[in-house]
């Protein structure tokens, strides 16, 4: 009986120590919008486009790019000065600074990510 007891109490912490790791490593929880950056066309109004690995930050509703001078994370300095990106088949087009997801062109239906 006490054996019994015993193995149930292990098997207990064992399946409560591989829940606590499976939530520590699931990327649902990210702050990101999408779960690894994503090869996009950034088009600047100017005309100049980049082609870099992008994010969306949910936290803070801003875009986040990887340099590929340095590989380190950055923003826009001047978001003012984007038109749109093209994140695989997705559009994102920016307005005052912000970006909003084109789902459906015809009847219109945009999608707006904002922080909490």
């Amino acid at each position: 009986m006490n054996r019994m007891k015993s193995l149930l109490h292990l098997l207990i912490f064992a399946f409560c120590l591989s829940t606590y790791i499976t939530a520590q490593t699931d990327k649902s929880n990210s702050s990101y919008l999408f779960e690894d950056f994503q090869d996009a066309i950034i088009f600047y109004k100017d005309g100049r486009q980049f082609a870099v690995p992008l994010n969306f930050n949910l936290a803070n509703g801003r875009y986040v790019f990887i340099d590929k001078t340095d590989q380190r994370e950055k923003e826009f300095s001047d978001p003012s000065m984007v038109v749109a990106m093209h994140v695989g088949k997705r559009i994102f087009l920016m307005s005052e600074g912000k970006a909003t997801e084109v789902i459906q062109a015809d009847p219109k239906f945009h999608v707006s990510y904002t922080p909490p």
